[in-house]
């Protein structure tokens, strides 16, 4: 049975039609829309007072000397766990707030993303619902000439669930692009549905080539070789 994959597909054009995206994402759950950010105010709200008053606190404990902080101290690592949250719970309580703010103001919808640039190339790229974890990544750029082309297979996935998927075949480094055997899978995390493929192929392949046609045919020892006319 084919699962429900209700995405939702974005085109965004640059101001000089030299580059287009394609984002394919889920569609806004009503939490994310209508609950996350005003949770995130409430909590946020809450924090800012409780981490003066657990402020005021440690600054009055800093009055102590040093032998009463030395005391405290050694009472603090003789307690059990139990005691540690008791006599510390307006801090863990606060620590709580902070973590649970910076979770919801960090969540996001997450997202698979074909950047077409005319005449260089496509970078493919995906986003973690969580903001923190999207630190540092970057995304699969494959530039035209090591492109054979952009398609559209049809295969199996999970438990015999047939689905289609879009891919870009890319010519082999290692013998000097002389065989297409490289394959990279295009919005690999959600897999949309072939109406999306097609509208996504049709464009990209415009977009990259001018033409949504291309024909090949194999040359001994030379692999894979585009026909530009066909008679």
């Amino acid at each position: 049975m084919s699962s429900s994959k209700d995405y939702s597909l974005e085109i965004v054009t640059n101001s000089n039609q030299s580059s287009v995206n394609f984002v394919v994402r889920n569609k806004p759950s009503f939490f994310i829309r209508y609950v996350r950010l005003p949770l995130a105010c409430i909590l946020l709200s809450w924090v800012i007072p409780q981490g003066v008053n657990v402020s005021k606190s440690y600054f009055e404990a800093g009055g102590l000397s040093r032998s009463e902080l030395y005391d405290r101290l050694c009472q603090l690592l003789q307690s059990d766990a139990q005691d540690i949250v008791k006599h510390n719970a307006s801090l863990i309580a606060l620590l709580t707030g902070i973590l649970g703010v910076a979770l919801l103001l960090s969540l996001e919808q997450a997202s698979d993303t074909l950047m077409v640039m005319q005449d260089m190339g496509i970078q493919i790229s995906s986003k973690s619902k969580w903001k923190f974890l999207n630190i540092g990544r970057n995304g699969n750029f494959i530039p035209i000439s090591e492109i054979i082309d952009i398609v559209i297979h049809e295969g199996f996935h999970g438990y015999g669930q047939v689905i289609y998927y879009m891919c870009v075949l890319t010519r082999d480094k290692e013998r000097g692009g002389s065989e297409g055997n490289g394959v990279s899978v295009i919005f690999p995390n959600f897999l949309p549905r072939k109406d999306i493929l097609l509208q996504v192929w049709k464009s990209s392949r415009q977009m990259l080539y001018g033409t949504t046609r291309r024909h090949y045919r194999h040359v001994p020892g030379q692999g894979l070789r585009e026909v530009q006319h066909l008679h």
